[in-house]
């Protein structure tokens, strides 16, 4: 609960109110995140509440998004002749 990043290059793993200390190149995982640093400026990862327990699967040929899923929505697909998941953002 309300953890601050010591400074560049720290991550906080998890907890709410987690604060990125305006420190750069930092990421977070978690609920509540404050943070100063712009996201991508230089380089963040903040993720905030995200759980995708039964993320749906697009096209394996084309990575098309399945039908309906909203903008914003995350889905993956195993491309052809591969084992391994891309993730992707409507």
């Amino acid at each position: 609960d309300s953890n601050i990043s010591s400074g560049k290059c720290s991550a906080i793993l998890g907890g709410f109110n987690n604060d990125d200390g305006g420190n750069d190149y930092t990421g977070i995982f978690g609920n509540g995140i404050l943070a100063t640093a712009v996201p991508g400026v230089p380089s963040a990862f903040w993720v905030d509440e995200l759980v995708v327990p039964n993320m749906p699967a697009g096209n394996s040929t084309t990575c098309a998004p399945p039908p309906l899923l909203p903008s914003g929505g995350l889905y993956y697909v195993i491309p052809a002749g591969s084992t391994y998941k891309q993730v992707f953002v409507v």
